[in-house]
């Protein structure tokens, strides 16, 4: 644990500003449960613009990690700051555990993350939590977008890590 602190620590100090996100992966998708970034991770803002103009469901984290709130097309006018530093938006709420369409994409942030999915994130566990709920369906992809700098080779790994399916570096 002490090796990941360290670890989040020179992380959080680097700057990314202007990292933007807004290419479509190459997997089949109408529900994107995604992130609003924080200081030190990947823009995903414009993506997730694009998915809602797609006529895409589009949701981010509340502070129970089992429910995303469901953006309409004036969220970015009413995102708010959670307790824990995260920001969400009020909105009708999607239950991830009873998911029915297989054709879900999650953005998961990290400060870090190895070409095999492990990530380093904030050390909450908040997103080890979602993907251990997420990985009763096997057919949701979820991707870890990174600075093309911070896919390491190796992080260190605990037992309740959860590794996503696919990292992308900009």
């Amino acid at each position: 644990m002490q090796e990941k602190d360290a670890l989040r620590k020179i992380y959080k100090a680097e700057k990314i500003n202007g990292r933007i996100w807004k290419d479509f992966p190459d997997v089949p998708f109408n529900t994107l449960l995604s992130f609003i970034p924080l200081e030190g991770e990947v823009d995903v803002r414009p993506f997730m613009l694009q998915a809602q103009k797609r006529g895409l469901c589009v949701a981010v984290p509340t502070s129970d990690y089992r429910y995303f709130s469901i953006l309409d097309s004036s969220w970015e006018e009413k995102i708010k700051r959670l307790e824990n530093g995260t920001f969400s938006v009020d909105g009708p709420t999607l239950d991830i555990r009873n998911l029915s369409d297989e054709k879900v994409v999650i953005l998961v942030p990290a400060l870090a993350c190895t070409k095999s999915g492990l990530r380093l994130g904030r050390g909450g566990g908040f997103y080890d939590r979602v993907l251990s709920v997420l990985s009763k369906f096997p057919n949701v992809k979820s991707i870890c977008v990174v600075p093309k700098e911070r896919i390491v080779q190796t992080l260190p790994e605990e037992e309740h890590d959860r590794r996503v399916s696919m990292v992308i570096g900009v």
